[in-house]
């Protein structure tokens, strides 16, 4: 039998532009996992442990705000919040740059009131920061192996036992703001935009004047949820009727528009690349079979880590794109080198979610759920 996988990492990105609200009623089922197991340790009969996932996803506009700010906005500051904003440009959602609205929705996570819309990155990864030691996990896996012998070996195949090679003792808090902090900035680095942290939490640039990236998590029993909010190509005037995370004078930047500032977008300019590319040939065959399977064709060039100029970066600026780049680099910085390795990529399918959760996703995100990404 072959050994048991030490870590296995989850990341399912949601593939349309979605519902806040739909998003939180996942994430708390991912937690419930979680929360569930921990409980089951203390029972003669423990269940396996869910593998850390990490969600990544577009929202509908909303503002958060933190635990501490759940009664604070008065009614007229609501009313602000709530007021419509027609878009700069069309999209698939809104093709006809009608007004939109955001939602006030309160949260458990840290930090105060924030932005999340169209246009930026939300990062959750949902996760144990006290996994078992790597001999408390070995003894379990054998037990679960032997009762898997006697069921046909269908249990080990979904074992998962969280062990971080890079942290064999758990991470502490600080530590896991500063990896959460630190995937960012080595993301943005593919995109040859510089990202670097400052006294106050998030992703500045390099100015350390205008956030690119928010940061606020809520932690129970060592479960994580919530996480990052990377301005991609966010309309920055939503950024108006707040101050952002409560920072006085600061400013908020998206990927596009730093990368406007510097020349990042330019033919000039080239990332430094981390794998060797694929053979025109060969991407071609591969784009007409995911065509006449009825996919989208993507180039699977245009997701890899080769070197690529300006204009060419500017057309991997996609949630999709964006999204796997940051998980990778949070893969590394929880295992180590070829971390990356760790990461199956899911659907809301496959994670054990409550049928009436998917028909509700499936009702609410299916009018652009094709086509919304090649708007950015």
């Amino acid at each position: 039998m072959p050994p048991l996988p030490s870590i296995l990492i989850r990341h399912i990105h949601l593939p349309s532009i979605t519902p806040f609200h739909l998003v939180q009623t996942l994430q708390t089922h991912l937690v419930s996992q979680f929360l569930n197991y921990k409980a089951s340790l203390s029972t003669p009969s423990p269940i396996a442990p869910p593998a850390p996932t990490i969600l990544t996803f577009v929202p509908t506009p909303v503002y958060t705000t933190g635990r501490r700010e759940h009664d604070s906005l008065s009614p007229e500051q609501l009313a602000v919040l709530k007021a419509p904003l027609s878009p700069l440009r069309r999209s698939s959602h809104n093709k006809y740059k009608n007004p939109e609205w955001a939602a006030v929705v309160p949260t458990l996570r840290g930090g105060q009131t924030t932005f999340h819309g169209p246009g930026q990155l939300v990062v959750y990864p949902i996760l144990d920061l006290k996994p078992l030691l790597l001999a408390s996990a070995s003894a379990s896996a054998s037990a679960i192996q032997d009762n898997g012998e006697e069921n046909g070996g269908d249990e080990i195949r979904d074992l998962n036992v969280p062990v971080y090679s890079q942290w064999p003792k758990g991470i502490s808090v600080r530590c896991y703001v500063n990896l959460l902090e630190q995937s960012t900035i080595n993301t943005l680095a593919h995109w040859t935009l510089k990202g670097k942290r400052t006294e106050n939490p998030g992703v500045w640039d390099e100015s350390g004047e205008r956030k690119i990236a928010a940061l606020g998590v809520h932690l129970r029993r060592n479960i994580t949820s919530y996480g990052v909010g990377l301005n991609v190509n966010t309309d920055l005037r939503w950024f108006d009727r707040i101050v952002a995370c409560g920072l006085v004078g600061k400013g908020v930047i998206s990927m596009r528009e730093l990368g406007k500032e510097c020349g990042a977008w330019e033919w000039g300019r080239y990332n430094e690349g981390k794998i060797e590319g694929i053979p025109r040939a060969i991407e071609d065959a591969i784009l007409a079979a995911e065509k006449e399977k009825g996919g989208e064709g993507r180039r699977p060039w245009l997701e890899s880590l080769q070197k690529k100029n300006g204009v060419q970066l500017r057309a991997r600026l996609k949630p999709g794109i964006v999204a796997r780049t940051w998980v990778r680099e949070f893969a590394r910085g929880l295992v180590g080198e070829g971390g990356e390795e760790c990461v199956v990529k899911v659907g809301i399918e496959d994670l054990d979610v409550p049928e009436k959760l998917l028909a509700v996703y499936k009702l609410e995100t299916e009018p652009w759920r094709h086509d919304w990404e090649d708007d950015w």
